[in-house]
């Protein structure tokens, strides 16, 4: 293998790796979301929850968390589609 082969394949791993490495963050992010998306949704199933005054502030923020799920879904989306072809750069090496 020659020096030039050497270097692409160590800047590849690396950003295979910070790849994967944004890729995992994303996918906690995401879980983290989903997860207290499902609590405000078993909150807004409570006819009595829309007579409290928190009421409008807790459907402001599960709107906010609904956006920003959908934002990191994109990103992850976006880094998953990334992944691929650098992977498949590697491989040809």
């Amino acid at each position: 293998m020659s020096q030039i082969n050497r270097e692409q394949k160590k800047q590849l791993e690396n950003e295979i790796r910070k790849i994967k490495n944004h890729i995992g963050q994303a996918e906690s992010k995401i879980s983290r979301l989903e997860k207290e998306i499902a609590i405000l949704d078993e909150q807004l199933l409570d006819p009595d929850f829309y007579k409290s005054p928190e009421s409008n502030e807790m459907l402001t923020s599960y709107n906010s968390l609904k956006q920003e799920l959908e934002t990191e879904m994109e990103k992850w989306g976006s880094l998953t589609e990334q992944l691929e072809p650098t992977e498949a750069k590697m491989r040809e090496l």
